[in-house]
């Protein structure tokens, strides 16, 4: 069973009615696949398009030509216009992809969440504590790296190890108990 259909029944047992069967679309995720090449195919014609349609007018606009800093081989010119548009999908293909593994992932970690808050109400101090520390540790260890082998100023506060190692002894005293 996938947690898909387990998060449909626990939900008409807590509601004790039935669920429309479309609204069950609305937790499908993504295919990253078929989103990347429906934005890539988006960006090649875009990209083509517009290279062709400046070609075909009378006036054409200077500024496209600024897309061959940013695509190598591109050029206001028919082979530039598909040399263009294998670029556009490349691009656009990856912020496709992108997009979808990024709304798949929050929408996991969403659904996580609502299926376990009964279970997490007690724990979010200790979530919030375990995330306030990664985020210092991962400070820490920025600094630390940006000031070669010198301690990082914010570690001086610890005054030298001496609260650390306070800290610690009166949590090994409280783990006793």
């Amino acid at each position: 069973m996938s947690p898909l259909h387990n998060l449909e029944k626990m939900i008409r047992h807590d509601i004790g009615r039935e669920i429309p069967r479309t609204a069950s679309f609305l937790f499908a995720p993504l295919d990253k696949h078929a989103f990347g090449v429906a934005f890539g195919l988006t960006g090649a014609l875009s990209v083509a398009g517009v290279t062709i349609l400046d070609l075909l007018l009378a006036e054409p606009w200077r500024g496209l030509g600024l897309l061959r800093q940013y695509f190598a081989g591109y050029s206001v010119s028919w082979p530039g216009a598909l040399i263009g548009g294998a670029w556009g999908f490349a691009v656009a293909f990856c912020a496709g992809w992108l997009l979808a593994f990024v709304r798949n992932l929050t929408l996991a970690l969403s659904l996580f969440l609502l299926r376990s808050r009964s279970e997490l109400d007690g724990a979010w101090g200790i979530a919030v504590g375990l995330l306030l520390g990664m985020g210092l540790f991962t400070a820490t260890i920025f600094l630390v790296l940006k000031g070669g082998l010198q301690v990082a100023a914010h570690l001086g506060l610890l005054g030298g190890g001496r609260i650390a190692g306070s800290v610690y002894n009166a949590l090994a005293r409280v783990e006793r108990f």
